[in-house]
């Protein structure tokens, strides 16, 4: 938008009265809030450790992790597989094996949430049954990612697993890496709106510390400050005026640019992030939206709460959805507490 000079009395609207002000924040695309649900294979747990053993510090893909930006899961018969094959990878990589036992351990295990998908839900996507035709020891992994997606799948075998939307080895770093850039953009576009905000802040906590320290008398000196502001400013000469308000202007074209500047780069982590993901289902089941809910919850949900946000072609009636998270806990759910479910269960709790 261009900046303008104002007038004393300007019949030509501010920027924080142009309609283009406000309508830059009706367009801001909604904002990333809850991790990604992430699926890891075995051949991604050996590239990472070797990485980690080469150079001495954690692949980038756990500090994606660490960092919040994706939630990770593993079915309890990748992780049986992903102990069977650590003999070989130590041989590969010339590693103890204790040794390499102790960096999954201590390093991948904690933030990992493990479940065990039966054999009825793990059929409910025939992307996964492609997959298990190529080869049955990937086929949990691509149940389950079909199950939670969209999601990240962070696998390098790009080959076995076309059929649920990997096309290249990097595809799942590549995901970690956009999930945190869209973090990124998400934390200053959060930071630039909250400016406007910050001189409301301040004043607020000024006439709470007045009412808190001094009671009436701490209101009236606001008053007074207030007023001799006021006062100050109409003492100033009309080019000063023009000035103080050309200077509230520039700032607010400033806020304006650099919201539309953080809504960008959101838009563009957003579609690079799209991209990278294994796309979700043609048509999700109840039992897949309930799994990807909760995948996706920061706490445990109860049957009602799981009711309240599904979409109504994905509810179940609340006695059906109580039944079927009983009959599957604990294998795929976790009951937390009495009546509140999350997927899976932390390592640490198996």
């Amino acid at each position: 938008m261009e900046q303008q000079s104002l007038p004393v009395r300007s019949e030509t609207p501010t920027a924080w009265e142009d309609p283009e002000f406000y309508a830059a924040f009706e367009a801001l695309p909604g904002l990333y809030v809850h991790p990604l649900p992430a699926v890891l294979d075995t051949s991604c747990v050996r590239t990472a450790l070797a990485i980690r053993l080469q150079t001495g510090t954690s692949p980038p893909s756990l500090a994606a992790i660490r960092a919040g930006a994706v939630r990770l899961f593993m079915d309890t018969d990748t992780l049986e597989e992903t102990y069977r094959r650590l003999p070989r990878f130590a041989k590969q990589l010339q590693t103890p094996l204790p040794v390499l036992v102790d960096l999954f351990e201590s390093e991948w295990l904690p933030h990992i949430h493990i479940l065990a998908v039966p054999s009825e839900l793990r059929s409910l996507d025939p992307r996964a049954r492609a997959v298990h035709d190529r080869d049955p020891d990937d086929y949990p992994v691509a149940a389950l990612a079909a199950l939670l997606s969209p999601c990240v799948l962070l696998t390098h075998n790009y080959r076995h697993f076309s059929a649920v939307g990997v096309s290249s080895y990097t595809q799942g770093t590549d995901a970690l890496f956009a999930a945190v850039d869209l973090r990124v953009g998400e934390t200053r576009l959060r930071a630039v709106a909250s400016l406007p905000a910050a001189p409301v802040v301040v004043v607020k906590g000024g006439v709470q510390w007045a009412n808190e320290r001094m009671g009436y008398a701490g209101w009236v000196t606001l008053a007074v400050l207030l007023l001799g502001a006021v006062v100050l400013y109409n003492r100033q000469t009309d080019e000063r005026k023009a000035a103080v308000r050309q200077a509230a202007a520039d700032g607010a074209v400033w806020f304006l640019q650099e919201t539309r500047r953080a809504s960008l780069q959101l838009d563009r982590s957003r579609r690079e992030l799209d991209a990278h993901l294994v796309p979700g289902p043609d048509h999700r089941s109840p039992a897949a939206a309930v799994m990807r809910q909760l995948a996706l919850a920061d706490d445990s949900m109860s049957a009602q709460q799981l009711i309240d946000a599904l979409s109504a072609e994905a509810r179940l009636p609340i006695g059906a959805l109580r039944r079927f998270l009983r009959a599957n806990t604990p294998a795929v759910f976790s009951e937390t507490r009495r009546g509140s479910f999350e997927l899976g269960a932390p390592a640490s709790r198996k």
